[in-house]
C-alpha cells in the first residue's frame, strides 16, 4: 500500500484546507450534489459542440461567469500527469491514460485503481464509494446514463467488482446495495439497439426458451446485455420481484410523467429504458439517431430529481452522456455532437430544475468528464510548424475543421465546471497548473485530479 502515501498525504491537505466553522457547514438545511460526466469528452469535445450549438466555443451558459472552469487530470494508477514532459511530442499523451472503470473508481471513492476495476483497489479490496457514504448518513443517491444501466460510469456509484464486464453483478450489486434510490439507463432485454423490438431472425442462436409472444402474437427473442441485468434479474423484474420502494419502468411516457410532475415520483426508481444499448443509435450514414420511444436524457435526469428530492436531507445524482465516448472511440465527430447536445439540454433542464425547485445555496453541480478519448485536435496537429493545433471553429450549425488522431483514450486533461454550494472549495483542491494547455484553450491552466471530488463532495453533503 505504499504506493497510498502520497494520496493519502494529499487527502489529509486538502481535508485541513476544506476545515471551516461549524456554522459554515450548518447555514443550508439541505445539501444536494449533482454531477455531469460526459464520457471521453476532452475540451476539444466541449468547444466543438459549443461552437456547433452557439457560434462560440465558449458559447454554453455553463462555460461563463456565475460557472468557474477548472481541469482535472484523469490517469489511473500507474500513470501520473507532468505538464512540461506531456507536451514534449505529440504522442505523450496517448499514453498512461485511464479507463472508464479506474476514473469512476477515483471520482466516487478518492482512491486511484487499476483500468477495469470499479469500486475495488489495486489489492482487489472495496472502497467505500461517496454514494454508500451519504447513503448511510441519511441522503438519497442515484444514477442516470444513456447508456447501459450497469456500465462502467454509473456503475462506479454503487458496484464492487474487479472487472468491468461483470454488468449483472454491478446491476445487482446496486440494485440491493441500500445505497441507491434512483437507477436509470438501458440495457433492455427485449428491444435492439434501434429501439425496436427484437426478432428471431436477427438472434436465432438464443435457446429455445429464450423468448416471449407479444401482444400481436409474433415471437420475440431475448437479448441480454452484459451491462444490464442477467436472465435471472429480468425475471425478477418483470414478475415485480424487487427490492422493497423499488418501482419499474420502461416506457417513454412513464419517464415524462414523473419528469413532469413530483407527485408522481415513486420512492425508489429502476427505469430500463427500451432499448438495448443507448439512448441514441447509428444508421448507415453514421448520423447518430435520437431514438423516439426512449426518454431524452434530460427526461431521464428530470424524473431522477423528482424522486430524489423527496429527501429532506439531499441528494447526490451522477448524470452521464455516455454514448460521447462511443462516438469519439469510431471518430465520428457529426455523432459526438448530437450526443453532447443531448448531454446539453440535460444540464439546461438540470440547471433549471434547480432554480425553481432547489437553489444555488443548497446544491453544487459539477460539469466533466472522466477522460478524453479520440486526441481530437486540428487537422494539421502532428506537424512540427502547427504542432498541437487546436479544431478551428466555423459557427453555429456548421462542422468544425478536425481530425482526430487515435481510437482510443488519452492522458489530457479534461474541463471542470462548477456552481452553487461550496463550489469555491475547489480552489483548495489545485494540484498545478499547465500554462501550455491553458493558453491553448484559453483558461489558466489550473488542474485537480479526479480523486478531489469526492473531497469537495463529502464537505458539501456534511460527511
Amino acid at each position: 500500500m505504499n504506493r497510498y502515501i502520497s494520496l493519502i498525504l494529499a487527502f489529509v491537505s486538502i481535508v485541513s484546507a476544506l476545515s471551516l466553522p461549524v456554522q459554515a457547514q450548518q447555514r443550508a438545511k439541505k445539501s444536494n450534489v449533482i454531477l455531469f460526466i460526459a464520457d471521453g469528452a476532452g475540451f476539444a469535445t466541449f468547444s466543438a459542440a459549443a461552437d456547433y450549438q452557439t457560434g462560440s466555443p465558449t458559447g454554453l451558459p455553463y462555460m461563463s461567469k456565475p460557472w468557474n472552469l477548472y481541469s482535472c487530470s484523469t490517469y489511473s494508477i500507474d500513470g501520473e500527469y507532468e505538464p512540461e514532459e506531456m507536451w514534449s511530442s505529440f504522442k505523450k499523451q496517448l499514453s498512461n491514460a485511464t479507463d472508464s472503470a479506474a476514473a469512476a473508481t477515483a471520482i466516487n471513492t478518492g482512491v486511484k485503481t487499476d483500468n477495469g476495476s470499479l469500486g475495488m483497489d489495486d489489492d482487489q479490496e472495496w472502497l467505500e464509494t461517496f454514494a454508500e457514504m451519504a447513503a448511510k448518513k441519511g441522503f438519497a443517491c442515484g444514477s442516470v446514463t444513456s447508456v447501459q444501466v450497469a456500465h462502467a460510469t454509473p456503475g462506479g456509484v454503487a458496484g464492487h467488482v474487479d472487472s468491468r464486464r461483470e454488468g449483472s453483478r454491478i446491476f445487482e450489486q446496486s440494485l440491493n446495495s441500500g445505497a441507491l434510490s434512483v437507477m436509470i439507463g438501458c440495457g433492455h432485454p427485449q428491444y435492439d439497439r434501434q429501439g425496436a423490438l427484437t426478432t428471431g431472425d436477427a438472434l436465432s442462436r438464443k435457446s429455445s426458451d429464450d423468448y416471449y409472444f407479444s401482444a400481436d402474437g409474433k415471437k420475440h427473442y431475448l437479448e441480454y446485455n452484459v451491462f444490464g441485468p442477467s436472465k435471472r434479474q429480468w425475471e425478477k423484474i418483470q414478475k415485480g420481484e424487487l427490492p422493497e420502494g423499488w418501482e419499474f419502468i420502461e416506457a417513454r411516457e412513464d419517464f415524462q410523467r414523473i419528469a413532469k410532475d413530483p407527485g408522481e415520483a415513486p420512492k425508489k426508481l429502476l427505469g430500463i429504458a427500451r432499448s438495448h444499448v443507448s439512448f441514441t443509435y447509428d444508421d448507415r450514414n453514421k448520423q447518430r439517431q435520437v431514438i423516439p420511444t426512449v426518454p431524452t436524457l434530460a427526461e431521464a435526469s428530470l424524473a431522477a430529481l423528482n424522486v430524489l428530492n423527496q429527501n429532506r436531507k439531499g441528494f447526490y445524482l451522477m448524470i452521464e452522456g455516455g454514448a460521447v465516448d462511443t462516438c469519439n472511440h469510431t471518430n465520428n465527430l457529426p455523432g459526438m455532437l448530437v450526443e453532447m447536445r443531448e448531454f446539453n439540454a440535460a444540464i439546461a433542464a438540470v440547471c433549471d430544475w434547480v432554480e425553481k425547485n432547489s437553489s444555488w445555496e443548497e446544491t453544487l453541480v459539477i460539469i466533466t468528464s472522466d477522460h478524453e478519448t479520440g486526441a481530437l485536435w486540428g487537422p494539421n496537429a502532428d506537424k512540427s510548424d502547427s504542432l498541437f493545433q487546436t479544431i478551428q471553429f466555423n459557427g453555429k450549425g456548421v462542422l468544425p475543421t478536425y481530425k482526430y488522431y487515435y481510437g482510443n483514450h488519452t492522458n489530457q486533461l479534461v474541463p471542470v465546471y462548477v456552481r452553487g454550494k461550496d463550489a469555491s472549495l475547489f480552489e483548495k483542491c489545485i494540484r498545478g497548473t499547465d500554462p501550455f494547455f491553458g493558453k491553448l484553450w484559453n483558461y489558466d491552466g489550473r488542474y485537480i485530479d479526479n480523486t478531489d471530488f469526492i473531497q469537495v463532495m463529502t464537505y458539501v453533503m456534511g460527511l
